[in-house]
């Protein structure tokens, strides 16, 4: 959550000091957290036995890619640590991706279907693919990953605006069944900032057009 809070701070005092800090923390992030193994962030990191925790908690890693996005927003392009955090920030929208539930949502636990299926994680993961995408950090295809999580988003909002399926403060545990039985909430700001700053980020947000594969055969060279 600091990260993009010393995003703004680098932009309104102009200090690199509070981007190096910032990108820091996220390569730290990935230097404990990381699962090379699903592509996605474990919740935690346990110091005292070196030991990673139980769950691929969706809102965990939903604060990573939103805080990235927002930090390579404004970070300067010169910055000497900006192409490591941009290579990470690929390598997550890449991993997250992959975990996108059928219905456009991803899961409470991104890497077990029978988890229910969450906003905040899905709102964060919107915003930060359409960004990407519209900033050119991302190749144009990730939008359609966007337009399929707002799609989901919008099963989870009433014609009022209430936002559900938000999943309350959570905090660590080494059993998969906490993660499972975190209840949600309608209308707490934990959900509600996310689902805004993705609906927003959505507005202007391009069209995803499909290519047919017949268009493409003029480009498949000899012997292939």
């Amino acid at each position: 959550m600091a990260i993009s809070f010393l995003a703004r701070m680098g932009t309104l005092t102009g200090e690199d000091k509070y981007f190096t800090d910032a990108a820091i923390q996220v390569l730290n992030y990935t230097k404990y957290l990381w699962c090379a193994e699903k592509n996605i962030y474990y919740h935690c990191y346990h110091t005292d036995n070196n030991e990673h925790g139980v769950a691929h908690w969706s809102r965990a890693n939903g604060w990573v890619f939103m805080a990235q996005a927002d930090l390579l927003s404004r970070m300067p392009k010169n910055h000497p640590m900006r192409e490591a955090v941009l290579e990470n920030f690929r390598k997550q929208a890449s991993g997250v991706a992959r975990y996108q539930g059928k219905n456009g949502l991803w899961h409470q636990l991104l890497d077990k279907e029978d988890s229910y299926e969450e906003i905040t994680g899905t709102a964060m993961f919107v915003f930060g693919m359409a960004r990407g995408v519209k900033e050119g950090w991302l190749n144009p295809d990730f939008i359609y990953v966007a337009w399929q999580g707002l799609s989901g988003m919008m099963t989870k909002i009433t014609d009022n605006g209430d936002v559900s399926a938000i999943c309350v403060g959570t905090g660590i545990m080494p059993s998969t069944t906490y993660y499972y039985r975190r209840p949600t909430q309608s209308n707490d700001p934990m959900g509600e900032g996310p689902v805004l700053r993705a609906l927003v980020e959505m507005m202007d947000a391009p069209k995803y057009t499909e290519i047919k594969a017949e268009e493409q055969y003029d480009k498949i060279g000899p012997g292939l």
